[in-house]
């Protein structure tokens, strides 16, 4: 377990019991089944809210003053645009607008009692720790559901994909290497989950340094999905990670960062075809402007915005699926919205650059703001990269020291 980060023992009374380890793998576990259907809610939602329960009765563990402020705050403007919607927003209908008031209420309230609960007992890194065990795991389900496919009906794997996938839907084994998406509906998003965990292994401000062996196995899990916009922020966030780690003053920089580099070479040898199908075909064809999804995505996600209101939008859960929040934050919210939305993501750049820079650029790759998806990246991003105090700076800064 210490393996995995590389910090040395903590002092007395961090370190996690039998039921902190519990509690902190099903608040990272249940997040994976955020693709899983069940009714009219995700697994994910519905896991919370037993979670939620325990963490207060067996931890006492409630929401801390200086977060319910903070909270309140979009809380509040939410009610206010929806209250201005309901006046001045014919087409607004108060039924949706609720649902997406109790939903983002909902998940603001619960991201509120897992950050108070992982920081009151200095469970970061622990808490890190079971994260990337867990998509370890998820990433070994996706390779093993792809070597079940070829098995041609030798080794299940529907069950996998019972609230998933079970809609006629495969991937082609006709190419050369089927697409991996482990228990998610798309590979997309299993691309989505896996770079959340490996932006936060190398850009988090508590320094914590995850075992390079790990973040070269997320990396090949993202690589396997052959997602163009998952590999597309992989690269990102590896070109970040390089570029931290030159010192400028003295032109060095840490050369074992060659060592995904040529194992990337590697995987483009062994899987040739299928990159060049996914990856540089489609670059060509978006640099000729023919790429249809890439066209939805600068342009069709743009079309439900209320050109009548443009300064409110059409309401919270107004707006069918689209491509990205930005689309979803001026469609819903109007040209406010999307000032606030653009304004804390510059906010986060200015306080952890490459984490700012990340959270954009997953906002662009995948909408849905009200999805457990997107509140499993806010509250890693709060936590790794925003919640930092001078205290804690101090305590992890003197563990450090010991290694």
């Amino acid at each position: 377990m210490n393996k995995l980060v590389k910090l040395s023992s903590v002092k007395k009374g961090t370190v996690p019991d039998n039921i902190d380890s519990f509690l902190l793998i099903l608040i990272a576990g249940i997040f994976v089944f955020s693709d899983w259907i069940i009714g009219a809610f995700s697994l994910t939602e519905l896991l919370i809210v037993p979670t939620v329960v325990l963490i207060l009765l067996i931890k006492n563990s409630y929401i801390k003053p200086s977060y319910i402020k903070w909270m309140s705050i979009p809380i509040v403007l939410l009610l206010l645009h929806s209250f201005l919607s309901m006046n001045f927003n014919e087409n607004f209908d108060f039924k949706i607008g609720l649902y997406g008031i109790i939903k983002f209420t909902f998940y603001i309230i619960v991201l509120g009692i897992f950050l108070t609960y992982i920081r009151k007992y200095k469970l970061e890194k622990e808490f890190l720790l079971w994260n990337n065990k867990i998509a370890i795991i998820i990433g070994l389900i996706g390779i093993y559901i792809t070597i079940a496919i070829y098995s041609d009906g030798l080794l299940p794997y529907e069950f996998f994909w019972k609230f998933t996938r079970l809609d006629g839907y495969l991937f082609s084994t006709d190419t050369f290497y089927v697409r991996t998406l482990s228990i998610f509906y798309e590979p997309a998003h299993m691309g989505y989950y896996i770079n959340t965990i490996l932006a936060v292994n190398f850009f988090n401000k508590f320094n914590f340094k995850v075992n390079y062996f790990y973040n070269l196995l997320l990396a090949f899990f993202v690589v396997t999905t052959f997602s163009y916009s998952a590999i597309a922020i992989l690269i990102l966030i590896l070109i970040m990670a390089f570029i931290s780690k030159i010192d400028f003053k003295k032109i060095q920089f840490d050369w074992k960062l060659l060592i995904p580099i040529f194992i990337l070479v590697i995987i483009y040898f062994v899987f040739q075809e299928t990159i060049h199908t996914t990856i540089i075909d489609r670059t060509i064809l978006i640099l000729q402007g023919k790429e249809p999804s890439v066209n939805e995505r600068l342009k069709d996600s743009w079309k439900y915005v209320n050109e009548n209101n443009i300064w409110l939008g059409n309401g919270i859960g107004h707006t069918p699926v689209v491509w990205h929040n930005y689309a979803y934050m001026i469609s819903e919210f109007g040209s406010v919205g999307l000032i606030l939305f653009a304004g804390v993501s510059l906010a986060l750049v200015s306080v952890n650059f490459p984490l700012g820079i990340f959270f954009i650029a997953m906002n662009f790759s995948k909408g849905g703001y009200l999805s457990p998806a997107f509140w499993f990246l806010v509250m890693m991003i709060i936590l790794y990269g925003i919640l930092f105090d001078k205290q804690t700076f101090n305590r992890f800064k003197n563990d450090l020291s010991k290694t």
